[in-house]
């Protein structure tokens, strides 16, 4: 959690290996899920739970994973993460504030 609040809004955290119904029904009203994950097996069964409950409701769902030297976004400096994060989603319209 303390990743997604350094990274502030609109970050969440999954908080866990499961995506709830709860957190779904949270990103309703997003056109883009974008899920940054760690290099680890655990964040790639999560992503299949994510994009399998966000497709029901026609949510896409972009995933981000740190560079290879990196275990996970904390990691990483406040403004390396932000930089790579934004370096991923510029394609899809999205560009995190400074």
């Amino acid at each position: 959690p303390f990743d997604a609040a350094r990274l502030g809004v609109p970050f969440c955290a999954v908080m866990g290996k499961h995506f709830s119904s709860k957190q779904l029904n949270l990103c309703k009203g997003f056109d883009l899920i974008v899920l940054a994950m760690q290099n680890d097996q655990a964040s790639e069964r999560l992503k299949d739970s994510v994009t399998s409950r966000a497709s029901i409701h026609k949510l896409r769902v972009v995933t981000v994973r740190p560079p290879a030297e990196y275990k996970d976004f904390g990691d990483m400096t406040t403004a390396d993460a932000k930089q790579h994060l934004n370096d991923s989603i510029k394609d899809y319209g999205f560009q995190l504030d400074d």
